[in-house]
């Protein structure tokens, strides 16, 4: 679904207009690891969150992620409080952008 959206955004011409990122919403986390780093829900990303945003790379735009700057996101996932550091440096290895 994700990648069928990119793909629009490129083939209706909005990458011409001006966008730019493609943004998961909420829901996309299996919580956290022993290591406290966020994990992408295997059933809904089966390739993990690298390989999707290297097929939205290709088509010349970013990748953004959501997560909350509380202890939980409005859908009752892990959010990025007392853990902002590793959030980014995880959503940095994938390959999301962080604005």
């Amino acid at each position: 679904m994700i990648l069928d959206a990119a793909e629009k955004i490129v083939a209706l011409g909005f990458r011409d207009l001006g966008y730019e990122y493609v943004v998961l919403d909420d829901c996309w986390s299996n919580g956290r690891n022993a290591s406290g780093y966020l994990v992408p829900d295997a059933d809904k990303f089966p390739n993990g969150i690298a390989d999707l945003a290297d097929k939205i790379h290709a088509m010349g735009l970013k990748i953004g992620i959501y997560s909350s700057a509380g202890t939980m996101t409005c859908a009752r996932y892990a959010g990025s409080l007392g853990y902002e550091e590793k959030d980014a440096a995880v959503w940095a290895s994938w390959g999301v952008c962080t604005v």
